[in-house]
């Protein structure tokens, strides 16, 4: 029944019994199987989780909507949490509305429920004008099609993040792209490699854009070190706050001074943050600088962890007058610990090993199929470690050795930033059903967003 892409063992896992009709899931439209490069990068990178996109259990590609009833097909990537493997598949959905608007080829991400009438999508969003991964830009082959680009993780193809050189499909798209300019940009895998789709200047036409502005609150120069009042900075979910930093470049202290309004680059390495360029706003003095952030009122709420909680929240501040500015960043969040079986010489030998523990009741597992775990034997995904170390006593008492690792999944939280014209503080519109989810408001230093 299933082709050597997807190999569950037979009746042994708990999804596989779900399906409510043919029409259900169409076990020959599954995803593509990862590529062998792909697969070695992975290797060599230490990395293999395999993560959903934006917080939610998975994305995909609608096939099929059937709006009377209140469905629709997507073509979607595996869905952890519940076992299941990428497929092409209809669901309920809850909220018929949420269909309202969605035409086939869209983009979407979703949050699906086991329940007794099958599999139902609770919340669904358009990610369409999302794109795979950002990235800086260290060299441009005009007349060959191609850029080189040091780049995040890319999910949906289970690529880590490296430098690496992209064809570009449209060529006029490299029109204005420089080295070190950052982009936002989509693949595809195809018959001639990696392909850039679409790729696009991150803030507009400003690729010397610095990752936060802020104002020195001290300097340390014996040890390279310097305070900063610093807004948020997106790129790594930080918020703002006052935070002593690393300087790469001790002679870029020599320029500053305490009070001077400063706009820098951070890099996250091994020993910590460390701030790898850094250098005064303009020429205007200290005492300039703050008369201009008096002038006005900034601030950032959040964090939102739904864009329908962001936009309710961005029209109350809109309707009073204030401007608003929304962002997003990522958040790596921690789902669980996978037991498993390293990876046996053939699919046989895993299904040996698979019959071996359903005779002594461990019936609900599933042969792997990703970089680095070819014909492993996954024993599932446990969020209460007490439950993986049950698993784990049970099998090794069979002389059977298990491994843990650690299972994570990427959300995206939303960040609203204000400015108002008025020197008595920020408008606070937050409800007590705001805070209670962990939404704050912050004041920052004006500096969000000017010139992009």
């Amino acid at each position: 029944m299933f082709p050597d892409q997807i190999v569950p063992l037979d009746t042994q896992l708990s999804w596989k019994n779900r399906f409510v009709g043919d029409e259900s899931f169409n076990i020959e439209e599954l995803l593509p199987p990862t590529s062998p490069l792909l697969e070695q990068l992975s290797i060599s990178s230490g990395k293999s989780d395999s993560t959903s996109s934006s917080g939610f259990d998975t994305s995909g590609v609608v096939k099929q909507v059937k709006l009377s009833e209140g469905k629709v097909k997507i073509e979607h990537g595996p869905i952890e949490r519940l076992g299941m493997p990428a497929m092409t598949m209809m669901f309920r959905v809850e909220e018929p509305d949420q269909l309202k608007g969605l035409d086939k080829g869209a983009e979407v991400v979703f949050n699906v429920d086991n329940t007794d009438a099958g599999f139902s999508i609770t919340h669904l969003e358009s990610s369409s004008g999302s794109f795979d991964a950002t990235g800086i830009v260290k060299q441009v082959k005009s007349s060959d099609g191609k850029v080189k680009i040091e780049h995040g993780p890319i999910e949906r193809l289970g690529m880590p993040a490296m430098t690496m050189m992209f064809r570009v499909e449209e060529t006029s798209q490299l029109e204005g792209l420089g080295k070190g300019a950052e982009v936002a940009f989509n693949v595809d895998n195809t018959s001639a490699g990696f392909s850039i789709t679409q790729i696009e200047l991150v803030g507009g036409s400003d690729s010397k854009r610095f990752d936060a502005n802020g104002m020195v609150k001290s300097i340390r120069t014996a040890q390279g070190k310097i305070k900063i009042e610093h807004g948020p900075i997106d790129r790594l979910g930080m918020p703002a706050m006052t935070m002593m930093f690393k300087v790469k470049d001790l002679d870029d202290l020599n320029a500053l001074e305490k009070n001077m309004q400063v706009e820098f680059d951070v890099a996250n390495g091994p020993g910590g943050f460390e701030i790898t360029r850094i250098k005064p706003v303009s020429e205007m003095k200290p005492e300039s600088a703050m008369a201009k952030v008096e002038s006005r009122v900034c601030y950032t709420v959040g964090p939102f962890y739904k864009r329908t909680k962001v936009d309710l929240v961005n029209r109350r501040y809109q309707e009073n007058g204030i401007v608003t500015k929304l962002s997003s960043t990522t958040d790596r969040e921690y789902v669980g610990d996978m037991i498993y079986i390293e990876s046996q010489e053939s699919r046989q030998a895993a299904l040996d090993i698979g019959n071996k523990l359903k005779q002594s009741g461990i019936s609900d597992t599933m042969i792997l199929n990703e970089p680095g775990k070819r014909n492993a034997l996954s024993l599932g995904v446990y969020s209460q470690k007490q439950n993986a170390m049950r698993i784990k006593t049970e099998v090794e008492a069979m002389n059977i050795p298990v491994k843990f690792e650690a299972r994570y999944r990427t959300r995206t939280l939303y960040w609203l930033h204000n400015e108002q014209l008025d020197p008595k503080g920020p408008l606070d519109l937050l409800t007590a059903d705001d805070i209670e989810s962990g939404i704050r408001q912050t004041i920052n230093n004006c500096k969000f967003g000017e010139g992009a």
